[in-house]
């Protein structure tokens, strides 16, 4: 049984994890001294007092490499996290000042006050970043974004911020980008005063997506794991648009995004 509480520290370009370890001969569970790696998913056990030459094998992860491949790995997962942190950059460089339909926010200030709002409740960093990052789809190519509510809001923005999220993120920061939208159905679905509290624009894209869910989407919707999640970043959505709120930087967010990459 993995302790509840271990430390984290850095060793060698090594990510290190503290982990009780099985007691094999007495079958029971005792912190020996010894320390595991983790890196890239893969776990490694070694007595303290070993270097490399005490490496004993992974368990689980990805397989196949060795312990003097793990930094060349580690330079290349360094380099694909600042791939992705500079394309995000590029894109709210390029398109961040834009407004969507009537919205009074730009669409980098709305990223901003939902991370923020995010922050505020102390969520996880992997939700911070889903809040900044749900609304990116929106702004990945180069068509102009709708002008006003008169005009057909069911853009599919969910599904093309998740196609680009999931290359680089774990599911839980990919999928509430994917279902957001869904969550704002099926708020508006099991709450008839939550519809009052969309903006305009909002409301239109409600109806636009689909409207209230019917019974069985409702139940398709609530057996996802990450249905809590997205549900969270949907309220933050609502909320984050207020064109006077004082917000964070996109730099001081950008290391929480770094960390979060694959």
């Amino acid at each position: 049984m993995i302790c509840s509480c271990y430390c984290r520290g850095k060793l060698n370009d090594f990510f290190i994890v503290s982990l009780p370890i099985r007691d094999t001969d007495w079958g029971l569970p005792v912190l020996k001294p010894r320390y595991s790696i983790m890196f890239e998913g893969k776990t490694t056990e070694r007595v303290r007092g070993e270097g490399l030459n005490g490496y004993r094998g992974a368990r689980g992860g990805r397989g196949g490499e060795t312990a003097t491949e793990m930094p060349r790995l580690e330079t290349d997962r360094m380099e694909r996290m600042k791939s992705v942190v500079d394309k995000i950059v590029a894109i709210y460089e390029r398109r961040g000042n834009e407004k969507y339909a009537d919205e009074e926010v730009t669409q980098l200030q709305h990223a901003l006050h939902c991370a923020k709002l995010a922050m505020n409740e102390q969520a996880p960093t992997e939700m911070v970043v889903a809040a900044f990052l749900h609304d990116i789809g929106h702004i990945l190519g180069h068509e102009a974004l709708p002008g006003g509510v008169d005009e057909d809001l069911h853009d599919h923005h969910e599904e093309t911020g998740y196609a680009f999220l999931s290359q680089y993120f774990p599911a839980v920061i990919a999928d509430p980008v994917r279902l957001h939208v869904a969550a704002k159905r099926w708020l508006c679905t099991t709450d008839i005063t939550y519809a009052d509290r969309l903006s305009p624009t909002s409301y239109k894209s409600f109806l636009d997506q689909g409207g209230p869910m019917s019974h069985e989407e409702r139940i398709e919707f609530e057996s996802h794991p990450n249905f809590a999640a997205a549900v969270r970043v949907r309220r933050w959505d609502d909320q984050g648009k207020n064109p006077h709120e004082v917000l964070p930087t996109m730099q001081e967010l950008l290391p929480l995004i770094e960390a979060q990459a694959a």
